[in-house]
């Protein structure tokens, strides 16, 4: 997550997350209890997703 524990992104994914939770997955919080999403917080975010991970594919999107 982009945010600390307690704070869904996006909001209304509120219920999927504690449906995971519910099924014995779990959720990732590297950032302090409550705290907001802020862009820079995707880039340590995805570093510690790459970190935990065995292989990582990456993709770009086309611009806008």
């Amino acid at each position: 997550m982009p945010t600390g524990y307690g704070r869904s992104f996006p909001p209304e994914h509120a219920s999927l997350f504690a449906r995971i939770v519910r099924s014995g997955g779990s959720l990732v919080f590297p950032f302090a209890d409550g705290a907001e999403q802020k862009t820079h917080r995707f880039y340590a975010r995805n570093a510690l997703l790459a970190a935990l991970s065995d292989a990582v594919i990456a993709t770009q999107a086309p611009k806008r």
